[in-house]
């Protein structure tokens, strides 16, 4: 009879466990497709965008890059949290106001212009020279990289299987 009851209990345990878990994952469902006041309101600081509540110490590398967010869409972009719409007028400006650098020992790196130029080892490639084709620039994801040319394409294939 008592191992009966036991198993009975451990039954019982178990519905309860497994309909806190479903109520748990409807809640998050309606929780994550429900419109959501705090992630959908953000604003401008600067040169950054950030939800409502959010308060940060913002540095902005010139003058000039912040004439550019000035100007830019700041709104909740698609992983939920708010950043800027990096439209194509936004990459040009900031590319006009030296927003990103050529940086690393051999200019092999692409950086926004307040980062330190020389990080990591000092490690020479023969493809490094290569990069003094590519443009370095905004791109459509706001982040400082390349851009590739012809001449750098032809150059890398010399020294990789690019």
């Amino acid at each position: 009879m008592k191992l009966k009851n036991k198993k009975i209990l451990i039954l019982i345990f178990y519905l309860l466990l497994l309909a806190i878990v479903f109520s748990m994952e409807s809640y998050l469902d309606n929780y994550l497709d429900s419109p959501n006041p705090r992630r959908e309101q953000c604003r401008k600081i600067d040169c950054s965008c950030f939800q409502l509540f959010f308060n940060p110490k913002v540095n902005c590398p010139n003058e000039l890059a912040n004439k550019c967010f000035e100007e830019g869409i700041c709104k909740v972009q698609n992983n939920g949290f708010c950043g800027f719409t990096y439209t194509k007028t936004l990459r040009t400006c900031l590319n006009n106001s030296n927003y990103c650098k050529r940086g690393g020992w051999f200019n092999e790196k692409c950086i926004k212009a307040e980062e330190k130029s020389f990080n990591g080892p000092n490690i020479p490639k023969k493809h490094n020279i290569c990069f003094k084709f590519a443009i370095c620039e905004v791109q459509p994801d706001g982040e400082c990289g390349w851009t590739e040319t012809s001449k750098f394409k032809n150059c890398m294939r010399k020294f990789t299987c690019y």
